[in-house]
């Protein structure tokens, strides 16, 4: 490896572990060459997600040019061009690896940057959609880092990408809001009577209580679809994403716990609670053979 591709997942490995929380304690148990090609993954994520997320009320266009840019630095990652970045010299490298999929990654822009337009959602299937796009297509990329036999990881994949991201919909309404987003389905407002008005005004009542049930009876048929789609075989292979399942889906319960007060603070776990569970998960796949 020359000087210029290793300070490149150099670079990556310190951004995950500065800014991933949850996802990076699901990266410690991969072997180092597939942990340094989700470290570059997890970089290219954060760069969409930053420029979604940190640009400027009125400079639309300043965001739409970052976007532009993501796009050209990604195809010089397809064509092996050179980069003065150290993203996309590791990105570039990771792609041509383990041959990961250009499809998964332009449907991963596409949702990120329908953000900087952001149109509330109808539907929770136009949600789903959304969903499919920023963190499915995640899930899939990993799948091809990861390696498995199965072609039912990929729904496995599908599935869990959904639950965490509306795992994070529910912890996020407050930041979401201030950012001009409201991700749940307007269908959902109406059917329990809780308006934007009430989003503003933080009102944590009763319609709030069961709307916020309903979420999270919805991201939960999502995990356990997951479960049930993952061959007993494929465990070991998908150790990372089954940590991360675990570490968020514990996240969720202890935001139904807290009886949904997202508002007050964000409700985050610990890093020891999240070192824990990486490691009961880590020994319960490893050491319980593939049972479930």
């Amino acid at each position: 490896m020359n000087a210029e591709l290793k300070w490149g997942y150099e670079y990556c490995r310190d951004l995950a572990r500065r800014k991933a929380g949850n996802f990076y304690y699901s990266f410690i148990f991969l072997p180092k060459t597939k942990r340094r090609a989700i470290h570059a993954l997890y970089a290219f994520c954060h760069r969409g997600d930053q420029i979604a997320d940190e640009f400027q009320e009125g400079n639309i266009n300043g965001a739409l040019r970052d976007f532009s840019e993501l796009r050209k630095n990604f195809r010089g990652c397809l064509d092996g061009k050179p980069h003065s970045s150290p993203l996309f010299t590791a990105l570039g490298d990771s792609i041509r690896r383990f041959q990961l999929s250009e499809k998964h990654f332009y449907q991963l822009m596409e949702g990120m940057e329908s953000d900087l337009n952001f149109s509330p959602f109808d539907t929770f299937e136009d949600l789903r959609e959304y969903c499919y796009k920023v963190a499915s297509t995640v899930g899939l990329l990993c799948v091809e880092i990861f390696g498995c036999r199965d072609d039912s990881v990929k729904v496995y994949a599908e599935n869990l990408g959904v639950a965490l991201q509306l795992t994070n919909i529910i912890r996020d309404i407050k930041e979401d809001y201030q950012r001009g987003r409201v991700y749940l389905p307007q269908e959902d407002l109406e059917r329990f009577k809780y308006s934007e008005t009430d989003l503003k005004r933080e009102w944590t009542g009763e319609n709030f209580q069961r709307l916020m049930e309903f979420q999270y009876q919805r991201a939960l048929e999502f995990y356990q679809t997951a479960d049930k789609s993952l061959p007993a075989s494929e465990r070991k292979s998908q150790i990372a994403s089954e940590i991360m399942k675990s570490i968020y889906r514990k996240l969720l319960e202890i935001i139904r716990r807290r009886q949904f007060q997202v508002f007050n603070r964000r409700i985050s776990l610990s890093g020891f609670m999240k070192a824990a569970i990486a490691l009961a998960t880590y020994f319960d796949i490893k050491f319980s053979g593939s049972k479930k």
